[in-house]
């Protein structure tokens, strides 16, 4: 799973490019892609899907799995040209089927979706609808969706990323809000009892589009990358890259840093999900500074494995072409991980199927 939000993203990176960063720092970047170890001996792999119908080319969507309801669902995104989408679309029989909602909701870039196995409850969160409003939190009911009125919900913020912690059987939450130059408020929320739980004394990172998920192996919730909005909103100069390669692991009261011996490189909006047929937390592609600044310059198509102590590079015969942005989720009926669109070199946007496993 991806952090939603490149939406929002898209204008931080302004000031990204702005920073006019050093040739040398780029370099370094790209190189240390390139040293970060293989494995050979991986067997599972990816192979392009051929669905009859599929949403149209986008990136920043989210997908789940609705545990309760047995339905991979997508929902929302965002075109190149800056068009949102407040469709809902169902993976079911290895096709992409558009569903007709009576209740929805808007249009949007940047939701926050995960299952609840606890209160077996698939949440959607939204930003607010306007500034100084509370997120917005709905549930889907199997043929709809439902808008839940919870009155101590974030406020004036938005969501970063949300993922269902089953070591502390609680939904977490990231929010974020730039409030001034190189200034980002960020907290930590959980959902229990059907109200959000802010955690005061949490240190949550002021990232975006960073990857969240579950390793039912490794019994870890972790983090990996984004954007780090001090540095994105710092204003023109050159300055260390605004992208991150940091680990974290939720501790259930705060984000705890982690110093794996590999890691892949510093990237924004790569995929997270743990695969239960092979066991293994995936973390698929990504953005890098060099792909942004050049266009030339392909995204990341590289696949990593968590071991539950550092970062594993797969090597694969095969793989989706290089991509930021994408949305994924394992579909337990097929015993694959979907992986739908995202955003290539070039600011392209995709419309392309994906499947994992072996």
């Amino acid at each position: 799973m991806r952090g939603p939000s490149f939406g929002r993203a898209r204008r931080s990176l302004a000031g990204v490019v702005a920073l006019g960063l050093a040739a040398a720092a780029v370099v370094a970047t790209t190189a240390g892609a390139a040293a970060a170890g293989a494995d050979p001996a991986a067997s599972p792999t990816w192979s392009k899907a051929h669905p009859a119908k599929s949403p149209t080319p986008r990136d920043s969507a989210a997908m789940a799995y609705d545990g309760a309801t047995h339905q991979l669902l997508l929902f929302g995104g965002e075109s190149s040209n800056g068009r949102t989408f407040g469709q809902t679309w169902l993976w079911h029989a290895g096709g992409w089927e558009q569903l007709s909602p009576a209740t929805k909701p808007q249009a949007d870039a940047d939701p926050a979706m995960a299952y609840d196995a606890a209160t077996r409850q698939l949440l959607l969160v939204e930003p607010p609808l306007n500034s100084g409003s509370r997120l917005v939190t709905w549930t889907w009911t199997g043929g709809t969706w439902s808008r839940l009125s919870i009155p101590k919900a974030p406020a004036s913020t938005f969501p970063t990323a949300m993922a269902y912690d089953g070591a502390t059987n609680e939904l977490v939450l990231t929010t974020a809000n730039p409030t001034l130059v190189g200034t980002v408020q960020s907290s930590t929320w959980t959902w229990k009892g059907g109200a959000w739980t802010r955690h005061p004394a949490a240190t949550t990172p002021g990232y975006e589009a960073q990857a969240v998920a579950f390793d039912a192996v490794t019994r870890q919730l972790l983090m990996f990358g984004g954007l780090d909005l001090r540095l994105a909103t710092s204003g023109g100069g050159a300055g260390p890259t605004p992208f991150s390669k940091k680990t974290f692991a939720w501790t259930g009261a705060t984000w705890k840093e982690l110093k794996p011996s590999t890691s892949p490189s510093a990237r924004m909006g790569s995929d997270m999900v743990f695969d239960p047929a092979t066991r293994q937390l995936l973390l698929f592609g990504g953005i890098s500074l060099p792909s942004l600044l050049s266009p030339g310059v392909p995204a990341m198509s590289d696949t990593w494995q968590w071991t539950g102590t550092t970062w594993q590079k797969l090597s694969l015969g095969a793989h989706p072409t290089g991509r930021g942005l994408a949305t994924a989720a394992y579909a337990p009926g097929s015993e694959r991980v979907v992986l739908f669109g995202g955003l290539s070199a070039g600011a392209r946007d995709l419309g392309d199927s994906w499947l994992f496993g072996g």
